[in-house]
């Protein structure tokens, strides 16, 4: 298990993928077939006290990505978040898929939209 993504890890990447043309969006709102560009499909970065791309039920919850006051440790049993207060603010809980300007094309994306479904069929994505 790795320390998890936060906002401050992907925000940079994101600025600079974006200027050159690629986009930077989250891997849940890729699958469920929203367009790479949308603004709902990119990471919120508002000033928040919540986590505001949580979904309920979606990300494993880790001791890195939870909120102190949960009391997860490592080597404690993996479960799914069930509420917004157990989760820190920025952290990065859908996934991320990142394509280059190459790729941002919708023939390209729905290429790799098929790619990623079958490959989930075999293994599901697991967020945290």
């Amino acid at each position: 298990q790795d320390r998890g993504v936060s906002r401050w890890d992907t925000c940079g990447a994101q600025a600079c993928i974006e200027a050159s043309g690629g986009v930077l969006c989250k891997l849940t709102s890729f699958i469920d077939g929203e367009n790479a560009g949308d603004e709902n499909s990119s990471y919120t970065y508002l000033q928040s006290n919540t986590n505001l791309d949580f979904g309920e039920g979606i990300s494993n919850l880790t001791p890195y990505n939870c909120q102190p006051s949960v009391g997860l440790k490592r080597g404690d049993p993996v479960r799914l978040a069930k509420s917004v207060e157990e989760v820190k603010p920025y952290s990065n809980l859908c996934g991320l898929v990142a394509l280059a300007r190459e790729e941002n094309t919708q023939d390209r994306m729905d290429a790799i939209l098929e790619g990623i479904k079958k490959a989930s069929n075999l293994s599901p994505p697991s967020y945290d």
